[in-house]
């Protein structure tokens, strides 16, 4: 088993974007959705005067996003057993919905590879 980890830090985000649950969970669903991930359960909590934390309980493993409006920063993982491919594409999706302008990405493979 193998699984990709990607450590995702989004800088100049859109504000509005990233201030309340709404918006947040919206484009959550739609990075599940782009990554094929099925949900098991999500949780998000707001905080104020501004700003979320949240977490999408996958099949595959989770999706998490933590939120500092005032900074217009975002920090997130895509963690999944799932298609590496999809995960990459639904990291790009994050970038573009999120309307992050700087950001920075780190990609770790876990899980237990077989040697040959």
């Amino acid at each position: 088993m193998e699984s990709i980890h990607l450590i995702m830090e989004l800088f100049e985000c859109d504000e509005n974007k990233i201030k309340e649950i709404g918006p947040v969970k919206e484009i959550m669903d739609s990075i599940l959705l782009i990554s094929g991930m099925e949900k098991i359960f999500d949780f998000y909590h707001q905080f104020e005067p501004y700003g979320v934390s949240g977490v999408c309980l996958v099949k595959q493993s989770h999706i998490s996003i933590h939120t500092w409006p005032e900074k217009k920063y975002a920090a997130m993982d895509i963690y999944t057993c799932g298609d590496a491919e999809k995960a990459r594409e639904a990291c790009k999706k994050a970038i573009e919905l999120f309307n992050s302008k700087k950001w920075d990405v780190k990609e770790i493979k876990r899980g237990i590879v077989e040697k040959e």
